[in-house]
C-alpha cells in the first residue's frame, strides 16, 4: 500500500453514503489497489457523548473514522489532538434545551 492508494481510499470512502458494511470497506481497498488487513488493526477510544472514533496505525500516519468520516493524521500527538478537540467541542452543558454558560465568579 503506497500513500497515494491509502489518500484515494479515504477519498472513495468519505464520497460513498453511509452505513458502510465490511464488504464496502474491503471492496473499496480493493479498488484502491491493496487489502483492507494492509491498513493495519483497528482501535478505538470511547467518548463521552456515546460515539466512538475508530482508528487505525498505518504507515502514513492515523487514519482515523468519525461520524463515518475518515481522515488521515500526519502523527499520533495530531490524532490526539484531534479527538480532544471532538470532546470540547460536543461537550457543552445545556440545560432545558438552551446552552448555559458559566460565571466569571
Amino acid at each position: 500500500m503506497t500513500r497515494a492508494q491509502l489518500l484515494r481510499f479515504i477519498r472513495l470512502r468519505n464520497t460513498k453514503p453511509l452505513p458502510v458494511t465490511h464488504a464496502d470497506f474491503r471492496d473499496d481497498a480493493q479498488t484502491c489497489g491493496f487489502l483492507a488487513g494492509d491498513i493495519g488493526p483497528l482501535a478505538f477510544v470511547p467518548l463521552s457523548w456515546g460515539a466512538s472514533v475508530f482508528y487505525w496505525r498505518t504507515p502514513f500516519g492515523v487514519m482515523s473514522e468519525l461520524d463515518g468520516r475518515l481522515r488521515l493524521h500526519a502523527t499520533l500527538e495530531r490524532f490526539w489532538v484531534f479527538v480532544l478537540g471532538q470532546e470540547r467541542k460536543r461537550r457543552r452543558p445545556y440545560k432545558y434545551g438552551r446552552q448555559v454558560r458559566k460565571s466569571r465568579h
